[in-house]
C-alpha cells in the first residue's frame, strides 16, 4: 500500500494529514490484479479538490500533478463503484456522534438548486421559475447541513413532482428519518409520496409574515440550514455551472 505522498504539492486545496488518515482506508488500496499501482493516490485526490476548487478543465489540472486522464479514471471509478458514497456516508454519522447525535438522522430538510450548462449537452430543461436552462441538484441534508443525498435531474423537473425520482435514494441511504423540512414549491403530491411510501412526514415551512420592526431579510426556520449548504457549494468554482 502506497502511505507516502511521492511528488508533494502546496495547494490550499491539498487535503492535510489528518484528512487523508481518513480517506486512505477507502481507496489506496493496490489492486487484486495486475501490476502493483504506480500513480501516488493522495496526490490524485490533491487534484480531484485542486479541479473542484479553482474551477478549471481536466486537461489544465497543474504538471506536478497526476496526468488528467489519470485523475478522472480514478474520479469514474470511485463514482461507479460507490465509494465516494460511502465516504460521504461515513463521514456523515461520524460527525453527527462528535456533535453528541445519533448516526441516522431522524429529520432531513430538502431543496433545490437550478444552474446553467455549457455546450456539453446531456439531460437539459429549463426551468421556468428561475428562467435557467441546465439541469437541477435535488439535495437532503441534515440538522447539521451536511449532504445526505443528492440527485441531479434536467431542470424541467418541478420540485413538487420530484419526490418518485429523489425519494428511493435518501429513503434506501437512510431509514431512520421520520420528518422532512421543505419550502413551499414542495406541495401535495410530495407530501403524499413520502407518506405513503416512507411512512415519513413532510412539513412544509411557510416563510413568516413581515416583521414591522425588524424589516428586511428574516431567517426561515430550519429552511436556513439547507440554504449555507448552497452556499458552501459556491466555495468551489467547479459546481458554480454543470460542465459534464
Amino acid at each position: 500500500m502506497n502511505t507516502t505522498c511521492v511528488h508533494p504539492t502546496n495547494y490550499s486545496s491539498d487535503i492535510t494529514n489528518d484528512e487523508w488518515d481518513i480517506i486512505a482506508p477507502y481507496i489506496n488500496g493496490d489492486p487484486k490484479i495486475g501490476s502493483p499501482r504506480s500513480v501516488c493516490i493522495r496526490c490524485v485526490v490533491n487534484a480531484l479538490f485542486y479541479l473542484h476548487r479553482t474551477g478549471c478543465q481536466w486537461n489544465m489540472l497543474p504538471s506536478d500533478l497526476p496526468n488528467y486522464g489519470t485523475v478522472h479514471y480514478y474520479f469514474r471509478t470511485w463514482t461507479k463503484n460507490g465509494i465516494l458514497t460511502q465516504l460521504n456516508h461515513d463521514l456523515c454519522q461520524k460527525i453527527r456522534v462528535q456533535e453528541g447525535r445519533t448516526p441516522g438522522p431522524s429529520l432531513a430538510i430538502v431543496d433545490s438548486q437550478t444552474i446553467k450548462t455549457t455546450e456539453i449537452g446531456g439531460d437539459v430543461g429549463f426551468d421556468a421559475n428561475k428562467n435557467i436552462k441546465g439541469r437541477k441538484r435535488h439535495i437532503f441534508v441534515d440538522i447539521l447541513g451536511l449532504m445526505l443525498s443528492v440527485t441531479v435531474t434536467n431542470a424541467a423537473v418541478q420540485d413538487a413532482n420530484s419526490a418518485p425520482i429523489i425519494g428511493p435514494s435518501i429513503r434506501a441511504a437512510f431509514p431512520t428519518i421520520i420528518k422532512v423540512f421543505a419550502d413551499q414549491g414542495y406541495k401535495r403530491a410530495f407530501c403524499a409520496w413520502f407518506a405513503e411510501q416512507c411512512g415519513w412526514i413532510v412539513d412544509i415551512v411557510v416563510k413568516p409574515p413581515p416583521d414591522p420592526d425588524h424589516p428586511g431579510f428574516q431567517v426561515v426556520p430550519k429552511r436556513w440550514i439547507v440554504e449555507r449548504t448552497f452556499a458552501w457549494f459556491g466555495r468551489y468554482r467547479r459546481l458554480s455551472k454543470e460542465y459534464e
